[in-house]
């Protein structure tokens, strides 16, 4: 099988050393430009004004090597761009698996990837013009910006939205706040899950959880930092199974799920994807 090494984040920036290269099949599918026949990055703001420009995927080395050779993965955006759609490419690899079948997005075309769509922290899926969103934001607790299109887990989550609304589309316009909170437990479960998938994080979450896991680990907490970008390193995380984060209460939880300018429920105006 012949395939083609792109460079992706394990977790994000604050673990630098959890890396790994994914295997794009080439057999099966195509590299052209930025983008595939299931992806296209598209590094474009959310006007569709021209950010950053991208390398030739189907003749430049994609490696992690390659995209780091300097040390500068956090300031380079052609990292930024293969990982958003490395992390997004890995993860639908194992929802296919699951399903038995390949993915087709409801608008039958590849799903847009910005991974330098807003300056905010926050990210978000927009269903009426399918494609995942990446915000970011500078932070005093951080040397450098905060991407979350650098965040494993903000990547998995946000397309968990997409796979969702592929399969159930009408649910976008349920008023049902239920609905709002099963696409948010979909990518809460698509982050944890493609998380576990990776061998070095499973070790790195025994290490850490000394093989109880009601102990803090890379498990309990999602998107390390974010949520230390937000409130510093007293809480490495932006949501966690096991500790409320500053801004989680109940009062906040409860706009979770709340429209904003037209935006679909679970389009969050919290920092809370």
């Amino acid at each position: 099988m012949t395939t083609k090494p792109m460079g992706m984040l394990l977790q994000d920036p604050s673990l630098p050393d959890l890396y790994q290269d994914y295997e794009f099949p080439i057999d099966s599918d195509f590299l052209a430009g930025m983008g595939s026949s299931k992806f296209t990055i598209r590094d474009n703001d959310l006007y569709d004004m021209p950010l950053y420009q991208g390398l030739d995927w189907a003749n430049a080395d994609l490696s992690f090597a390659a995209l780091n050779r300097k040390g500068n993965f956090i300031d380079n955006p052609q990292f930024h761009q293969v990982n958003t759609f490395a992390v997004a490419a890995y993860s639908l690899d194992l929802v296919e698996a699951a399903i038995g079948r390949e993915m087709k997005w409801k608008h039958g075309a590849p799903l847009v990837l910005r991974p330098h769509a807003f300056g905010d922290a926050n990210a978000f899926y927009d269903p009426m013009s399918p494609s995942l969103n990446f915000g970011s934001f500078t932070s005093p607790f951080r040397r450098a910006p905060v991407w979350t299109c650098l965040s494993h887990d903000i990547v998995s989550h946000e397309l968990g939205h997409a796979i969702l609304d592929s399969f159930r589309p009408l649910y976008v316009y349920s008023e049902e706040v239920d609905t709002g909170a099963l696409h948010e437990s979909v990518g809460d479960l698509m982050a944890m899950f493609t998380a576990l998938s990776h061998k070095p994080v499973v070790e790195q979450l025994f290490r850490e959880s000394g093989g109880d896991m009601m102990n803090p680990s890379l498990a309990s907490g999602l998107a390390e930092e974010f949520g230390i970008g937000l409130w510093g390193i007293s809480f490495p995380f932006l949501r966690s199974a096991l500790k409320l984060a500053p801004a989680t209460t109940w009062h906040r939880l409860k706009f979770m799920i709340a429209p904003r300018c037209g935006r679909l429920p679970f389009m969050k105006s919290s920092p809370l994807w």
